[in-house]
C-alpha cells in the first residue's frame, strides 16, 4: 500500500499543476482535481476534520468488524464475552494461577491492549493494537487476532461485536466540525469563484459533496468513565493467595460499571534493578536511613518477579469511586488510548480486577433464556440455550439439594419459548409439570431393532454394546451372528417377534436369561416411532427400576435411538429440542455418551443431564 506522505505529496502536486494550468491556459484545468479529490477522499477528509474537530475526541471509523482509531492508529477489535469459570468456585491458589496463566499465554507485547469492560451488566473483551493501515499491517493483525483469539476462547465464550453493537454500546456520534469551519468555506468559495469562476464553484461543490458523504464514515465516541487508577496501591506488598481472593470478590461487588486496559511492560524488571541499586548505595554506602523505606519496597518488586510474577501496565476507567481512583477531566478519552494513564503491576494485582462472574450470553434472537438467580456479587445469572457453544448442561448435587427444583424452572421456560422438551424421567419426578405428557415405557416403547439411520451392522453393535455395559458382561461375539441372521430376514420390523425370535435361536441359557429379563419389561409395550417423543414428553421408569442393569440398557437405547432420528434432519443453529436426562449416573460411564452428545448440539438438540455426583 502507499504511505500515507506519499499520497498528501501526490494530491498537492495535482493541486498545483491543476491550479498553475488553470491560470495560464483555462480555467477549466480546475477539472482535473475532481479525480484526485474522489482518490484521496479519506485523506482530505481526516485532515480536515483533525484540524476542525469540535470535541477532543480521537476520530473513529466504524468498519462492519472492527474500529479504527484514526487519531492514534489503534485498530479496536470488540467481543461480547462470558467466562466459562467464575471467581467462586476457585481456591485462593488455583484462582491467581488460573489468570496468571491466561495473562501469559496471551503474550502480550508493548503495542498491544487487551481491555475487559463491564459495561451495563454486560462484560466484553477489546483487542487493540497500534498499526498504520498504509503499511500492509492490518494482515499482520489478522494473523494476531486469531492467536489472541484462540486463548480467550480457551477462557471466555466470544461473541464479536457488529456496527449496531458498536454504535450503541460506545455512543458513537457523527462527528461535528466547529464554527471556524464554516467561517473558512464561505470566502474561500467566494475567493474560488473570483479566481476560477463557474468551473471553481463547480469543482468546490463537488468537493463538499465528497467531503459530506466520506465523513459519514467517521465518528466520535463518547464513553463515559469519571475516574482513573492514579497509583497501584498493591504493587510494593507481598500478596497472599487468600488476601488477592478477598479483593477479587470486594471488587466485583464495588466496580458495576468499569474498564481495565492491560498491556506490556518489557523494560519493569530492569528499571527496578537499577531503582533498588540506587537506593541501596544510599543506603550502605551514603548510610542514608531514609533510603531504606525505599529498598524494601523494590526489594518486595523484585521478589515478587523472582517468584514468576510478570510485569504489566495496566489502566483502571471507572465509574465507582474507591481508593486510589481520581476524577479527571478528559478520563473518557483514556478508554481509546490509555498510554498517559497506565500505571506499573504485576500479575497477581491484575486478578483482583478481573471480571470472572455472571451469567452467560444471549443470542442475536434470543427465545431460551432462563433466569436462575442471583450470584454472591448480586448480579442476575441468566444462560441462553442458543447463545451457548453446546447446548448442553450438567446439573450436580446430593438428594434435597434443588435439582427438581431447578429443572423444573427450566423446563417452564423452555416450554414458553417453544422448545420441544424429552424427559427420561426414571423416579417419575417431573409429574405435575403443565404441558409434558407421561409416558410408562413398559406402555410404550419404540422398536429399538429399527436401524433408525444406521447401517444393519452398526445398529446391532449399539444393542450389543449396551447390554454389555448394562450388564458387565461380554456377549458380542456369541450374539452377533444370530442377530444378523434375524435382520436379514427382516425380523427386525417387528419388535416383539425379533424378540422372541431372538430369545428361541440363542443357545447359551445365561445370555438368553438377559434377553428374557429385558422382553419382560415390554411384552405388553404398544411400539411408537421415535418421532412420537419428541413432543413434550417425560419418560417413566417406575416398572423397571428394580433391575437397574434393565434401567441402564434403556436409558441407553432411548438416547442412541433419538440421537440418530435427530442426525437425520437438517442442522440447526438453534435449539429445537431439549433432551433431560434425570438419574444419569446409570448411563454417564458409557463410552457412547460422549459421541451422542458431541454430535447433537449442530442439529438442534441439547441436552441436560441430572446426576448426584460430580464423579460420573
Amino acid at each position: 500500500m502507499i504511505p500515507r506522505f506519499i499520497k498528501y505529496l501526490t494530491l498537492f502536486s495535482a493541486a498545483l499543476v491543476s491550479f498553475i494550468l488553470s491560470l495560464i491556459v483555462s480555467k477549466f484545468f480546475i477539472f482535473l482535481l475532481i479525480p484526485f479529490l474522489i482518490l484521496f477522499r479519506n485523506e482530505i477528509t481526516l485532515f480536515t476534520v483533525s484540524y476542525f474537530l469540535k470535541s477532543p475526541a480521537p476520530i473513529i471509523e466504524i468498519k462492519k468488524n472492527y474500529l479504527y482509531d484514526h487519531t492514534n492508529k489503534i485498530i479496536h477489535v470488540f467481543y461480547e464475552i462470558e467466562p466459562f469459570e467464575s471467581l467462586e468456585r476457585f481456591e485462593a491458589r488455583k484462582l491467581v494461577a488460573y489468570i496468571s496463566d491466561f495473562l501469559r499465554r496471551l503474550n502480550l507485547d508493548e503495542h498491544t491492549y487487551i481491555t475487559f469492560i463491564v459495561k451495563e451488566g454486560k462484560k466484553f473483551i477489546r483487542i487493540s493494537r497500534k498499526c498504520n493501515p498504509d503499511l500492509n499491517e492490518f494482515k499482520q493483525f489478522k494473523n494476531y487476532l486469531t492467536a489472541i483469539e484462540t486463548v480467550l476462547k480457551s477462557m471466555f465464550i466470544l461473541k464479536l461485536l457488529t456496527y449496531s453493537k458498536f454504535v450503541k454500546l460506545f455512543n458513537f456520534k457523527r462527528v461535528k466540525l466547529s464554527k471556524k469551519f464554516i467561517l473558512l468555506v464561505l470566502p474561500l468559495a467566494s475567493l474560488v469563484t473570483y479566481v476560477f469562476g463557474i468551473p471553481g464553484l463547480v469543482t468546490l461543490v463537488v468537493f463538499v459533496i465528497i467531503f459530506v458523504i466520506t465523513l459519514k464514515n467517521y465518528s466520535t465516541s463518547n464513553v463515559r468513565y469519571e475516574y482513573v487508577l492514579i497509583r497501584n496501591p498493591y504493587l510494593t506488598i507481598k500478596l497472599l493467595p487468600d488476601d488477592i481472593k478477598s479483593n477479587t470478590m470486594l471488587n466485583m461487588r464495588l466496580l458495576n460499571d468499569y474498564c481495565l486496559i492491560i498491556t506490556a511492560n518489557p523494560g519493569f524488571a530492569k528499571f527496578i534493578q537499577s531503582k533498588f541499586h540506587k537506593w541501596h548505595e544510599k543506603l550502605v554506602v551514603s548510610e542514608k536511613g531514609k533510603a531504606y523505606p525505599e529498598v524494601l519496597r523494590y526489594k518486595t518488586i523484585i521478589d515478587r518477579l523472582n517468584s514468576g510474577e510478570d510485569a504489566y501496565r495496566i489502566c483502571l476507567l471507572t465509574n465507582n469511586r474507591i481508593s486510589n481512583v481520581v476524577r479527571i477531566l478528559d478520563v473518557s478519552y483514556a478508554f481509546w488510548y490509555p498510554d498517559d494513564y497506565m500505571v506499573d503491576a504485576l500479575s497477581y494485582d491484575i486478578v483482583m480486577y478481573f471480571p470472572l462472574s455472571g451469567g452467560v450470553l444471549r443470542s442475536k434472537e434470543s427465545r431460551a433464556e432462563i433466569e436462575l438467580g442471583k450470584d454472591p456479587q448480586n448480579k442476575i445469572v441468566i444462560f441462553d440455550f442458543d447463545a451457548l457453544p453446546s447446548g448442553h448442561g450438567l446439573i450436580i448435587g446430593p438428594t434435597g439439594m434443588g435439582k427438581s427444583w431447578t429443572i423444573q424452572t427450566i423446563i417452564y421456560k423452555l416450554l414458553k419459548s417453544g422448545i420441544n422438551i424429552i424427559i427420561i424421567d426414571p423416579h417419575g419426578e417431573y409429574l405435575k409439570i403443565p404441558g409434558i405428557e407421561l409416558v410408562d415405557i413398559t406402555q410404550q416403547f419404540i422398536n429399538i431393532f429399527n436401524p433408525n439411520g444406521l447401517t444393519i451392522e452398526e445398529r446391532i453393535s449399539r444393542i450389543l454394546e449396551a447390554i454389555e455395559y448394562s450388564f458387565s458382561t461380554r456377549i458380542k461375539e456369541y450374539v452377533y451372528p444370530d442377530f444378523k441372521l434375524l435382520y436379514m430376514e427382516g425380523k427386525y420390523v417387528n419388535f416383539h417377534n425379533f424378540f422372541q425370535s431372538l430369545i428361541d435361536v440363542i443357545d447359551n441359557e445365561y445370555i438368553k436369561s438377559i434377553f428374557e429379563r429385558i422382553y419382560s419389561f415390554f411384552k405388553n409395550a404398544k411400539i411408537v416411532s421415535v418421532e412420537d417423543l419428541f413432543n413434550n414428553k417425560a419418560l417413566i421408569f417406575r416398572n423397571i427400576l428394580a433391575s437397574p442393569e434393565v434401567t441402564k440398557f434403556t436409558m441407553l437405547q432411548l438416547i442412541d435411538h433419538i440421537y440418530s432420528y435427530v442426525l437425520s434432519r437438517k442442522k440447526s443453529e438453534k435449539i429445537q429440542y431439549v433432551l433431560i436426562v434425570d438419574e444419569a449416573y446409570y448411563i454417564l460411564q458409557s463410552p457412547l455418551i460422549e459421541l451422542y452428545v458431541r454430535g447433537l448440539r449442530k442439529f438442534g438438540l441439547g441436552t441436560i443431564m441430572i446426576t448426584q455426583t460430580i464423579s460420573g
